[in-house]
């Protein structure tokens, strides 16, 4: 009961925070075990003609981040590619990795988290990609 109360506040706090009516809260969090929950759940919706691949690296590494944020993401990501496999069988992918970059041109290396969603499904019409980023742009006929 105490888990499905959770659940319930932290989408009220996806929908305030969606509606800008909610500030977010950052806390420095591991993240694989952000990503492992929310993945937990989602293979639960995953439809039988699509298998879930995790490639998830158990750092514990600390990032700031807002877990309710992450919780929406995931499956945000995995909901777009299911998307793009409903017709077919699909191999779903995701992997979270720490990696090492250069940020700055002092040559300073930093560590950052990536987290991957990688579907084999049909892809992104070359038309749509210009405004595949734009906040409520879908490719998705309406209705």
């Amino acid at each position: 009961m105490l888990d499905g109360g959770e659940r319930a506040r932290d989408i009220l706090k996806q929908v305030l925070t969606f509606s800008r009516k909610s500030k977010v809260d950052r806390k420095a969090q591991i993240l694989h075990e952000l990503v492992l929950e929310a993945l937990m759940l989602e293979q639960a919706s995953l439809p039988t003609n699509i298998t879930l691949k995790q490639d998830v690296e158990l750092s514990h590494s600390l990032v700031e981040c807002d877990k309710t944020q992450i919780h929406q993401i995931v499956p945000n990501l995995c909901n777009n590619a299911k998307h793009a496999m409903e017709a077919t069988y699909g191999i779903l992918t995701v992997s979270l990795h720490q990696i090492q970059v250069y940020l700055n041109s002092d040559d300073s290396t930093s560590y950052l988290q990536e987290l991957k969603v990688h579907d084999t499904g049909h892809g992104i019409d070359r038309s749509d990609l210009d405004m595949m980023f734009d906040r409520f742009f879908t490719p998705k006929e309406f209705g």
